[in-house]
């Protein structure tokens, strides 16, 4: 945000005003090199999206919003609520805490509460809390009732790897908890592992308290309903959203976390990312943020 800021106060982001479509000639004492041909398809030709590139004003005030973060007072500690006048004024996204470029990814876990309010919509407020999810030594130790189902166990039920169902409240999706320190993907174990431990330092303080929070079965409450963090390039493209597929619009997710972010800083979210707590959007946000969104959509005409 400091380096938007000093462009715009040294007047380069006035061309923005005139909001830049794709097809206006760029002026450049640079040469430009096109590539006209597609090795990947057998006539050489490249697919485009129908949606003309543009980021104007409304753009750059969705990317402000992305970008902008909760700023942390001296006595303010994570967990902590936000301060009423943050809240009645909105903007601050916080997406870039997850979402960091140029990926727009940080190939982390995060549970954003997608899981929880799917279950909650069948189930009713607050079910999610009481649902009973067995521990480390449990699941393990009944492989076949409450992990995924793998080659070496064809018929686990996988209850905590569905959709939820009104017939059947233990059905429900809780992410990356189904593979972390399973048997069944030993590959995977190391890299997940080293992922949630470095997440679980930097909450706690002493190397002691540090070594018991990388412990597998202390580790695994916080893989609970968490999923990897997306990338959003082409996202325009990429309908329906979540690991859900809950909503068909950019407008659907953020409304969702803007419902999520209040929730977690009631304190009213099973393992809800501390992030999520620094959200404060308001409805009023939405279009500039979704502006911007669209505008990483990629391979125009």
């Amino acid at each position: 945000m400091a380096n938007i800021q000093h462009l715009e106060s040294r007047g380069h982001l006035k061309f923005l005003n005139r909001h830049f479509k794709a097809g206006k000639k760029i002026s450049s004492k640079k040469s430009i090199q096109f590539v006209e041909h597609n090795p990947q398809t057998e006539d050489g030709k490249f697919q485009f999206h129908d949606q003309p590139f543009s980021f104007g004003p409304e753009e750059l005030k969705g990317l402000k919003i992305f970008f902008t973060q909760q700023v942390r007072h001296k006595h303010r500690h994570r967990g902590q609520q936000i301060r009423p006048s943050d809240q009645a004024q909105g903007g601050i996204g916080n997406c870039v805490a997850c979402h960091t470029p140029p990926n727009f990814t940080d190939f982390r876990f995060h549970n954003t509460g997608i899981a929880q309010t799917e279950y909650e919509r069948i189930h009713g407020p607050e079910s999610f809390s009481m649902l009973q999810i067995p521990g480390l030594e449990e699941r393990n130790g009944n492989i076949e009732a409450y992990l995924p189902a793998t080659g070496k166990h064809p018929h686990a039920q996988e209850p905590f790897r569905a959709i939820p169902s009104l017939d059947n409240p233990q059905r429900t999706d809780l992410g990356i908890w189904n593979i972390f320190w399973n048997p069944d993907f030993p590959g995977s174990q190391l890299a997940i592992w080293s992922t949630l431990c470095e997440d679980a330092l930097k909450e706690h303080f002493g190397v002691f308290r540090g070594f018991q929070s990388c412990r597998p079965d202390w580790l695994l409450p916080k893989a609970l309903g968490a999923f990897k963090t997306p990338g959003l390039r082409d996202l325009g493209h990429s309908a329906p959203y979540s690991h859900t597929g809950i909503t068909d619009t950019l407008e659907g997710v953020i409304q969702r976390y803007i419902t999520n972010s209040d929730l977690a800083r009631k304190g009213k979210l099973r393992n809800g990312d501390s992030q999520l707590k620094d959200i404060v959007l308001l409805p009023e946000d939405i279009p500039a943020l979704t502006a911007f969104l669209r505008s990483l959509n990629e391979d125009y005409e």
